[in-house]
This record gives structure tokens, sequence and C-alpha cells, in this order.
């Protein structure tokens, strides 16, 4: 029966009737006691003489009925366990295997049986990563495996039998579904159904019951479902793989009584209904009072009820599934119809978002600040939002950005306990900052956006989103698409061979393994970038040697990170205009570095100093046998910086060596290089991301059926219009996308400016003057050229081997990432848009905004008036330059916006 989670349902009312009319402990003596009152009242000699009004035979159909049912549940619950009892059940000695077990039910039925035995031994099988933490000192043993791979569900077997021991309990509650009519699926999708809802149980099943049965104790959960009774449409390969865990869970069930002779062996099978989690974000049509969506602790409840009462069983929930599965047996399948219509309609909002990370949030607040509009969705492939910030949480991380510019210009922050704040404050403040404008209950978490493409007729963006719990598909519209998936998202593979075959743990940093204990274990980090410089000094003090194998040589600056003192915090607090101050001093000085960037004679002389500086640091602070290994002999800034986090002093411990010979290849027992095997229980993969792929493999189709990737590949590269938009693509926005990444300052700064130009050149939209806006396509190309042009005299495009540059097909490279410019000419540039590179359509299309350079140009020499100022006042003392050069920074600066202004104005007079 359902809990109160579901709210008022038949099951509550069924429940009450249970315990009180139904009740055989009240029904009986309830109508014995009226018949003997009217059988004394009417003087009756014989029970023929009885004489019953419709109280009396209430209460003896209500007697009737509480002895039938008790009967038939008692006789059940018997049969079902061959008649036996098992009092050996001990839950803090069973090894309990749950696969699917990172999110939904499994995830809910570990919580219910850590919450009775925390110390209970748990095997969580799954492909995709935990989508929760495990609690310290829990006995958690995750492993990953595709179920699907009948080769690696036997080692998986092995493995937990060798590592952990013989499973006692198995819960198969793995599943998918595809969504696909019959003929529309393809093979490979019905093939993926079968194998990983009933060949992967009934494999598991084969490999885990001969100890059960050697023991006779065990006990074997199958999650099923209703549409193995009642099927909707558009999931028969699901429903046939259910209705199939039913027919093999019946079989087994004699087979263990004749045949095995193993009576105390149990088995449970769930028959449930939808599911209501976030991942379900539609109505299924069918009426909640009889049949609710349940909630996910409902049936991790019942299961877990079902183990820990020592008996097997057959679970409905709803309540009333019992009774339909008994229905269909005599009056015909139910008509599902209503039911199957959830991927064929669409959800609507007027915003979409993939992603949930910083720049999504703030596009989300900002569109609430400035317009007051709510009428947004997110979708997050992760359990939870923050991005980057949610999926790594490896030992050391932070930021290695001064938090007063790594934060929204309009959430300011006072309490930051560092200058570099760690992951899990970062993590805090974007939920602090979700939560105030409402935009948690707008995401839906657990979902992969697979496919956008733009529909000219109805002038709206069509996005084809699966939802990883169950591996439906179903579909969401939009008028204005947002990407905000992030540059660094997706791990990079690892480029070298062996991986499969390393028996201890081995994963990546994004993707951090929290059940792992490094205590006193060998451990390897392969890689020596920023990531690997948090993580060394994190936990060589742990482990019982660290090997950090170093691809490549970086630039290692001093640190600047410090601890925000209470003084400080409580001056940032109660002092008006300190924190405004405060971020416009540290944007300042970071702007002055950016001249450290160009290949000028100004830059030239600053990297050398810098160079000299960070060479000096590096040598006095590592260990002289490393000097070699880590100091590079390429351009300061052509590769991302490092500062500092203490790496340098741990290379002293005497438990690390530092490698530089290539990785020849992984073996079982670590690494293989020229010099030998390094011997390994843990190998960290600190290699970085897949970059110049600004919207993390999303794939999205324009007016004309053109692929992002296609257009990309016309140009050269990644690339968009001041960041942020293309030709051919309407209304869509990629935040943080090509270019958008900065070498010198807050990529926050680059996030806000790009939110802020797309909401400024959609508003004539929002004010109906047309329906689309997109850019053009001379228009793009000529800011594409001019961007890469100038990308060539940065010291990006010195030589050195950066994750900023990709190859191109002619042997050139692409710099796709970082932004050749000041942030301030950005902002100036998103502050006011250029509305003669876009064009806007619609029946209610009204024309060109009027031009406002005028005002344009006044900003601009305050700006760069103000700048010079800036420079002069922040400027390097190394660099001992004079006054008039750091004022002439800021002149150059007015100088190149009056240039590209009078530029736009002869080209659309035909000047040009």
């Amino acid at each position: 029966m359902l809990t109160s989670r579901e709210g008022f349902t038949v099951d509550v009312i069924a429940r009450w009737l249970r315990k009180s009319v139904l009740n055989p402990y009240l029904s009986i003596p309830l109508a014995t006691g009226l018949a003997v009152v009217s059988a004394k009242k009417n003087g009756a000699v014989g029970l023929s003489d009885i004489r019953f009004d419709t109280a009396q035979r209430v209460a003896f159909l209500a007697a009737l009925a509480s002895f039938v049912l008790s009967t038939t549940e008692y006789l059940n619950k018997w049969s079902a366990n061959n008649w036996t009892t098992d009092h050996t059940w001990d839950f803090d000695k069973e090894i309990i295997v749950v696969t699917g077990g990172s999110s939904g039910i499994g995830h809910s039925i570990i919580k219910h049986i850590l919450a009775r035995n925390p110390q209970a031994t748990i095997v969580v099988v799954d492909l995709a990563p935990l989508s929760w933490e495990p609690q310290k000192g829990s006995n958690i043993h995750f492993f990953k495996c595709d179920l699907t791979d009948t080769k690696a569900l036997k080692t998986l077997c092995t493995l937990i039998r060798t590592q952990v021991g013989d499973p006692t309990v198995l819960i198969n509650n793995a599943g998918i579904a595809r969504g696909y009519s019959v003929m529309e699926g393809s093979y490979a999708d019905v093939e993926l159904t079968i194998k990983t809802n009933l060949l992967a149980p009934f494999l598991l099943t084969k490999e885990f019951l001969p100890h059960m049965v050697r023991v006779n104790h065990g006990h074997i959960v199958n999650v099923g479902s209703m549409s193995s009774v009642v099927p909707p449409v558009r999931i028969a390969d699901y429903s046939a793989t259910k209705a199939g865990l039913t027919a093999m869970h019946e079989s087994l069930q004699l087979e263990l009584k004749y045949i095995h002779k193993a009576p105390k062996v149990r088995q449970t099978l769930g028959i449930f209904g939808f599911i209501r989690t976030p991942l379900v974000p539609f109505d299924p049509g069918q009426p909640h009072f009889m049949m609710p969506l349940l909630h996910v602790d409902s049936v991790g409840e019942a299961i877990v009820n079902s183990l820990y009462s020592g008996f097997g069983r057959t679970i409905y929930l709803p309540g009333i599934m019992s009774s339909v599965t008994a229905l269909c047996q005599y009056i015909g399948r139910f008509d599902m119809r209503k039911m199957s219509k959830t991927s064929d309609t669409p959800t609507y909002s007027q915003f979409a978002c993939v992603g949930t990370g910083f720049s999504a949030i703030g596009l989300g607040a900002t569109l609430k600040r400035w317009y007051g509009i709510g009428d947004i969705k997110f979708f997050e492939r992760h359990s939870d939002l923050g991005g980057t910030w949610f999926i790594n949480q490896y030992p050391g991380c932070a930021c290695d950005v001064p938090s007063a510019l790594y934060s929204f210009s309009f959430e300011s922050n006072p309490d930051w306990s560092r200058v570099l704040p760690p992951q899990q404050e970062l993590w805090q403040y974007l939920h602090d900052v979700a939560q105030k404008y409402s935009l948690i209950e707008k995401m839906r978490f657990g979902v992969n956006v697979e496919q956008c493409v733009w529909s000219e007729e109805r002038k709206r963006w069509r996005m084809n989103i699966r939802r990883y719990e169950t591996n439906q598909v179903f579909a969401h519209e939009c008028q204005f698409l947002f990407a905000a998936t992030g540059q660094l998202m997706q791990p990079r593979e690892i480029d070298v061979p062996g991986s499969t075959s390393f028996k201890g743990r081995i994963f990546h940093s994004s993707r951090w393994d929290q059940t792992v204990d490094i205590q006193d274990k060998k451990v390897v980090v392969i890689g020596n970038g920023c990531t690997a410089s948090q993580i060394v000094p994190a936990i060589v003090g742990k482990t019982k040697h660290l090997t950090q194998a170093i691809r490549t040589k970086h630039w290692v600056l001093p640190p600047v990170d410090n601890e925000n003192t209470e003084f400080m915090k409580n001056v940032l607090r109660h002092v008006p205009g300190t924190q405004t101050l405060q971020r416009f001093l540290v944007f300042a000085a970071a702007e002055n570095t950016l001249r450290g960037f160009y290949m000028t004679n100004d830059g030239n002389k600053y990297r050398k100093r810098a160079r000299a500086n960070a060479e000096k640091y590096m040598k006095t602070t590592a260990p002289a046998k490393y000097h070699d290994k880590l100091i590079p002999d390429f351009e300061l800034g052509c590769k991302r910086r490092i500062f500092d986090s203490g790496y340098l002093k741990s290379l002293h411990s005497e438990n690390l060596t530092l490698l530089d010979d290539p990785i020849e290849e992984i073996v079982p027992e670590g690494i293989r290089t020229r010099e030998g095997v390094t011997e390994a229980d843990v190998i960290v993969l600190a290699n970085g991301f897949v970059t110049n792929n600004a919207v993390g493999g999303l794939d999205v189709i324009g007016r004309y059926g053109e692929q992002i990737d296609q257009h990309w590949e016309s140009f050269g590269g990644p690339e968009a219009y001041n960041c942020t938009i293309a030709s051919g693509f309407p209304n869509f926005f990629v935040l943080l996308g090509p270019n958008s990444l900065t070498g010198h300052t807050s990529t926050i700064i680059a996030a806000e400016n790009s939110i802020n130009f797309a909401l400024r050149i959609i508003k004539p939209v929002l004010d109906g003057k047309g329906m689309t806006v997109e850019v053009t396509r001379e228009a793009e190309q000529q800011y594409v050229s001019q961007m890469q042009a100038d990308m060539q005299k940065t010291v990006w495009s010195t030589g050195c081997t950066s994750w900023y540059l990709k190859d191109t097909t002619d042997g050139k490279k692409w710099n796709g990432s970082t932004y050749p410019y000041s942030q301030a000419y950005f902002w100036y540039r998103c502050l006011f848009p250029d509305f003669g590179d876009l064009e806007i359509r619609g029946p209610t299309h009204a024309g060109r905004r009027r031009r406002t350079w005028p005002k344009k140009l006044a900003v601009a020499a305050v700006v760069g008036y103000a700048l010079s100022l800036l420079f002069g006042l922040t400027r390097n003392p190394l660099a001992r330059n004079r006054y008039w050069q750091q004022f002439s920074v800021g002149m150059q600066l007015l100088r190149a916006l009056l240039t590209m202004r009078l530029a736009n104005l002869r080209r659309r007079v035909g000047m040009v």
C-alpha cells in the first residue's frame, strides 16, 4: 500500500479499510456479536431463525471478505516462501548487490538499507558514476560495468566474488526504455533494451544463485513494471522484457523448490506503475486517485521492507495493480493509448538552457532581474547543479582566479573564506544564487539533450531529450535556446593503451571515485596541469607512494591565495561600496597583465621580467633534481599559467617521484615506461578535457538543416560572432562560447558579457518587433577573420603544445578557445550591440533600431581614459614603464573603438 507521499489515493482508503472494516480481528467478532444480539432479541432457537437487518448483513459481508482476504494473503505468503522461515538474516553480514544504484530506485533502496544498517555491505553496479556521495565509513563498493556486455558482466561477477564475497542479496534494478514503436526502433535499440532489462538480470541470477542454493539462504529481487500486464504503445520491447522478467521469477520459484531443494532462497517481484522523479516531467494521463505517480522512496521502501521481513513476495504499487492484473485475465487488456502520448506532445517554455553551471544560473538570474521573465527550463546531464563545480570534486579542487572576480557582479559575496575559494564553497555560492532567483525548481537533472532542431514553420527550437534513468526520449520546445555546456566538461580519453587491463581503480580527476580510499596506497597521477598541481599536494601525505607522470612542462607562478580575515569580511559586508571597489581594482590589475600576451615590444619586456620571476620562484621552491623536468622553454602565457597552491613544495616529499618518461602502456600492475613498471593501486587521470567544442557535443541543426559542427567547419574551426551567435541559427546563443575564455582574468566576466549581449539583442523580439534574431553571414565572417588574424599576434600562437589550439585539415592551428582582446572591450561590444550586423525577422518586424553610436563613443572615451588611469595606478613595478605608456593603452583602446565605428559607417553607405 502507498503512503502519504503520493497524497490522497484509493490506496489510502484501502489501507484504512484493511485496518478497520476488513480487519478479521475486528470484523469477525463484530459480526458474531451482532448475530448473537439479534438471536437473543428475536428469541431464535437455531441459525435459520435468526433475522438479519441491513447493518448486520454488511457486518457479515465485511467479516467474510476480511476472512477471505486474510486467508488468501496468508496462503500466498507461505506458499511463495515454500512454507519455511529463515531466522538467519543479519544485514550487517549480508552482501547486497544493487544494479543501477547510481540514482533513482537503486539509490532509494541503498538509502533505506543504510538507514537500518549503516555498516551493510552494498555492491553498486552501474555504468553511470554515483550521483550521491557515500557516507564516510560506509561499506559501499562501486563497480562500473556495461551490463549489455556479457564478457564484462562475467568479469564483474568474478571481481565481486574475489574482492567482496559471494552475494546473498541480488537486486536486479537496472533497466532502460527506448521509447520507440516496433517499427521505429533499430536492431541495436531492441538489442540494448533486451540485454539490459532481461539478459543481464538472467545472467546475474545465474552467476550468484549457486552460492545461495548451496547455503540455502538468499534473496533475489526483480524490479518489474505494470507494462508487463498493461503495456502502453511505443515501449513494446520494454514491456516484453518486463513480462519475461516476471516469467523468469515464477519459473525460478518452482526450480528452487523442486530441483535445487533450496526453499529458503527468497524471491521478490515488483509490479510498479509510473514513478514520479525529477526525470519525469510529463503527465502520463492516468487518474491520480486510482493510479498515482509513485514516489521513488515508496518503491525503495517497499522493496527493503520485503528484504527485512525475511519473506519473498510480489509487490504491487499502486495497490490497485493487483486487481488490474487479475481483471486483465478476464476482461482483456486495458487501453493505454492515453498514457502513451507523452513522447508525442512536447513541453514548452519561452527560454531553455542546456546546463546548470555559472553561465546558466547567470542567465536565469539576469532574465529575472532585467525583464521579470521566469519562463525558462534548464536541462542538466548530471544529478545536481553547478557544472564544473559539481563534477570536479577531487581533493584540493579550488578556483585559481580571485573570488572577487570569480562571482557574479550582481551577487557579490563578502564571506569568501579565501582569495581562491575551494570547490564546495563555489558550489554553495551557485546553489544560493539559484535558490534566490527560484531557478532550482526549473531544472531537470539526469537528462541528456541529444539534438536541437530549428523549426522554421513554428519559429521554435525542438529539443530531443533522453532520461538517463529510463532511457526514454521526450521533446521540449522553446523560442530561445541557450547552450551553457561549458568548454571543460568532457574528460579527454587517455591516449595510452591498456587502461582496461589495470587491476586497481582508474578514473579521471573530474570523475573522482569517492569510494576509493587512497590511504597508504600506491597512487599514480598522470598529468601536471592546473588540476594535477592541486591534487598532488592534497593527497601526497596520505599515500604510501605517489608517482606523478608529467607529460609537458608548465610555468608555475607564485601563489596569489590567502585567507580572508574576519576583519576584511566585516569591512566588505558593512562598508558600502567596498565590494565594488575591490572587484574593480582586481579587475584592473588583471587587465593590466593582458599586455604580456601580445607579441609587441612592451609585451616582450613584460614577459621577460615575468618569466624571470617565475623561473626564480620555481628554482627556489622545487627540488633541484626536478628543475630540468619542470621549467619550460616556451613563452610565458602560451599555455595556461599555474598559480602554485603548494605543488612545488610537495615535490620535496620523500614518498613522491616525478617521471617525465612517456608512458608506453598501462599494465595490470600499474604503468610501464622505458625505465620499467611503476606499481599502482590507483591511477588518477589528470590529462585534461576535450577542448574547442563550445557546445559539449550537442547536435544543433539550424535553419537550413546545417549542423553547428558543419557550420564551424565552413569557417575553419569553432567560432561565433561576439563569441555568442552564429548565422543560420536564429534565437540560438552559446554562453562562454568559442573564443570567450581568457588567459588573464575571470571567465565569469566573459559569461556575464555574453548573457548581457544575448538579452540585449533579443529585446526587439520580446517587444514584438520580430520573431527571430540572428547575425548575418557577412558580419560573422568579418568578425571571425579579424579575430583569427589578431590571434596570430598573441603569445598563444608562438608554437607550444596547448589545449587552446586545434589542428585543422590544412595543417594550421585554429584557436577557438581564447579571447585576444580586453574584457573591457568585450563588455563594450556587449553593452552596445551593433544591430547593423543582425537580422530581426518576422511578420511584426518594424525595421532596424535607431543608431546610438554617438552615445557609444562617449562611453568609450570615458572607459578608455579610466583604463589608462587604472593601468597607471596598478602597473607592475617590475615593468618600470613611464606613465604616458600606460596612458597610451587606454588611448589605443579608444582609437580602436573609433576605427571600428567609422568602418561600420563606411560599409553601410557603400564606401567599403
